[in-house]
């Protein structure tokens, strides 16, 4: 198979990440799959290449991932039985997907059949199916007959002639058993899941709803829980010698069987969240990666904020629990100075990433949310290599680039940075990050439902030449509105009159000015939209790029638009796109701009003044016990991280005059 721009790899670690994942994988497989998208014909169009990040397996498109998580998160319930058998009636070779029934002793959910359940069982069978989108046949091949006189001597008449009655009465057969498995299997079980959305089922577990096809190879399972007790230090950020034969012998030979998978490995994305064994692992895997493939470029999602476990929301209750906390704190600081540390230094990039806190949304809520933000963000270098025109021969997709060093794939304009269709993995990471030594990147999205396509539209072009020239050709006057205010006030937060809200810096802060993209530096800036279009896409771009360089002046700055909402993407797209309408509508519109500005400053000062603080003599005896415990490397290894965190500090700096610098309240707990 012809692979044009190379594949990526993904990896995620822990069970906050996992759900995550999971998400954004349902909308990878929806966006790299054609059909079922609705009933006009450009809901049926594949956005994205299925090979940057799925892999063909027995003939369906696989996401190219490893799930790492404690051996107890990867039991599903008990209902999970019924999708065997139900895969068996409609297969008649067992499927290499299935979800083998597990022991119920040995299931975290009761053994009552509950709403999700048969979601996910339905789900799998639609996924699984030799009809389902995911699936693909590949090209037969000719076996042509020696001749019995001469064993050297092919019939090649009647053998072309065979082939080609085989083929037509393979093609009708085909056509006949789609048709059929569409109106008995595929329809009623579409309803199904409809209704069973609409009922707002909740479920518990990530691979509850990680609904495409996936490996079982993708599944790594941890040596331990951090339910037993074998284990003294869960949070430990050094590797055990047990943990490292573990990644030596399991881990890394996953990550070596993705690799020989791959024609050319062109990024690799590592998920991971908190701070103790996950982030260690994470560090282990970057420096794994940069060994085995030296030209992929790596990105780090950093969930800062990971799904508390039931052992520390008790300690904070017990008045007793002041030496755990003391422990937690020193294990936190010093876990967490080490993880920016090393992410840093091992990733072309860091992306730090808070989940939702609003509302009181679950895990699968808060989770999902976010996802939407990454998958739309993600896109330049997944979107697909061939043309993607409508009927009248206009672009459902394109990318704009401002004082972009490249053209890009597929650019149709020869001037220094203009447009492209598609980017590679490194070419994206190369607009976010202007020089190599800005590496930390920051999240902000416009919350899914809280604006229509008509109210952003008109956010975008305030102030730039679009609007400029429309209130020209209806006679209006240059002293309105436009013309007084710069473009870009959408890109402000909402607590400064714009439509974003941060999803990496902390939702809690009391300094509502340090929140002002005015004040800031900004060295590089990419915007991504799913709108339904109103108008011509150039007006889009013209809008976005005006509205990211003239009032806050990136270095460099990107903008993708794609004529697909994420209604249209997740409809009828089997239980990967069914449950979506639990938080988003058929037309709503999803907004994400990532940044590499001096935003984060504050946040990264204060984690290198906790750093230090639990280095100091106070905490010294607990630091000291985990070095001994092998939990945490020598206090020269932790000083060396300290120094270059307080580089990057000094790196991030907001202007001078700024009132941005030292000082101020609304400490961050790490």
């Amino acid at each position: 198979m012809t692979r044009s721009q190379g594949e990526t790899i993904q990896v995620s670690l822990g069970s906050s990440a996992n759900a995550v994942t999971a998400h954004l994988l349902n909308l990878q497989g929806l966006g790299c799959t054609p059909g079922g998208g609705g009933d006009d014909n450009e809901s049926n169009v594949a956005f994205c290449e299925p090979s940057t990040t799925h892999s063909l397996e027995d003939n369906h498109w696989v996401p190219r991932v490893l799930l790492v998580d404690e051996p107890t998160r990867f039991f599903a319930s008990s209902q999970v039985s019924q999708q065997q058998q139900l895969l068996s009636q409609a297969h008649q070779s067992p499927s290499p997907f299935v979800v083998e029934p597990v022991d119920t002793s040995l299931s975290l959910r009761h053994d009552e059949p509950q709403a999700w359940d048969t979601f996910f069982n339905s789900s799998s069978v639609l996924a699984h199916s030799s009809h389902s989108r995911y699936y693909q046949a590949t090209e037969s091949r000719v076996n042509y007959n020696a001749s019995a006189s001469n064993p050297r001597h092919v019939v090649w008449d009647e053998a072309e002639e065979e082939a080609e009655e085989d083929e037509y009465e393979r093609s009708d057969r085909l056509h006949r058993e789609q048709r059929q498995w569409r109106q008995q299997t595929e329809a009623p079980l579409q309803e199904q899941l409809g209704a069973l959305a609409e009922s707002n089922p909740q479920p518990t577990s990530w691979m509850e709803y990680l609904m495409p096809p996936y490996s079982s190879r993708s599944k790594v399972a941890l040596p331990y829980s951090s339910q037993s007790h074998m284990v003294a230090h869960w949070d430990r950020y050094n590797a055990s010698s047990d943990e490292q034969a573990w990644k030596e012998d399991v881990l890394f030979e996953k990550v070596r069987h993705l690799l020989e998978d791959c024609d050319t490995c062109q990024g690799v994305t590592i998920t991971t969240q908190g701070h103790g064994m996950y982030a260690g692992l994470a560090t282990a895997l970057l420096q794994e990666f940069q060994q085995e493939c030296k030209s992929a470029g790596r990105l780090t999602f950093y969930i800062t904020n990971p799904e508390p476990s039931q052992d520390a929301t008790n300690e904070d209750h017990d008045p007793d629990a002041w030496q755990p906390a003391h422990v937690e704190r020193v294990r936190a600081g010093i876990s967490t100075g080490l993880a920016w540390n090393d992410f840093t230094q091992n990733s072309h990039a860091v992306l730090p990433l808070r989940l939702p806190e609003t509302g009181g949304a679950s895990l699968f809520e808060s989770s999902a949310k976010l996802a939407l933000a990454l998958e739309a963000s993600t896109l330049p270098f997944r979107l697909g290599s061939k043309d993607q025109r409508r009927p009248d021969g206009s672009l459902r997709s394109q990318i704009g680039l401002q004082n972009a060093p490249f053209y890009g794939h597929g650019g149709g304009d020869d001037r220094w940075g203009s447009t492209a269709q598609k980017l590679t993995f490194g070419e994206f990471l190369a607009m976010l990050q202007p020089s190599p030594r800005y590496s930390v990147l920051e999240l902000d999205v416009a919350e899914a439902g809280s604006f229509t396509n008509s109210d952003l539209y008109d956010q975008w072009k305030a102030g730039t030449s679009v609007e400029r020239d429309l209130r020209m050709r209806h006679g209006g006057s240059d002293s309105q509105r436009g013309r007084q205010a710069p473009p870009g006030n959408w890109l402000q937060d909402t607590s400064k009159g714009g439509i974003l809200t941060s999803r990496s810096l902390p939702l809690a802060s009391s300094d509502v000015t340090k929140m002002d993209r005015s004040l800031q530096y900004h060295y590089s800036l990419s915007t991504a939209i799913r709108p339904v279009l109103h108008g011509d896409m150039s007006q889009y771009l013209t809008s976005l790029v005006q509205g990211m360089g003239i009032q806050y002046r990136p270095e460099r700055s990107m903008c993708t638009v794609v004529d697909q909402t994420v209604g249209r993407l997740t409809h009828g797209g089997y239980g990967a796109g069914a449950y979506w309408s639990l938080f988003v509508k058929h037309d709503t519109p999803v907004v994400a701009v990532i940044g590499n500005t001096s935003r984060p400053y504050k946040y990264l000062h204060q984690m290198a003044t906790g750093f230090k603080t639990v280095l100091g003599s106070r905490y010294r005896g607990y630091y000291q016990r985990d070095v001994l415990n092998g939990v945490f490397p020598e206090l020269e290894d932790c000083h060396e991280a300290l120094a270059n965190n307080w580089d990057l500090v000094e790196l991030y700096n907001p202007p001078d005059g700024s009132g941005l610098g030292l000082g101020g309240d609304g400490d961050i707990d790490l």
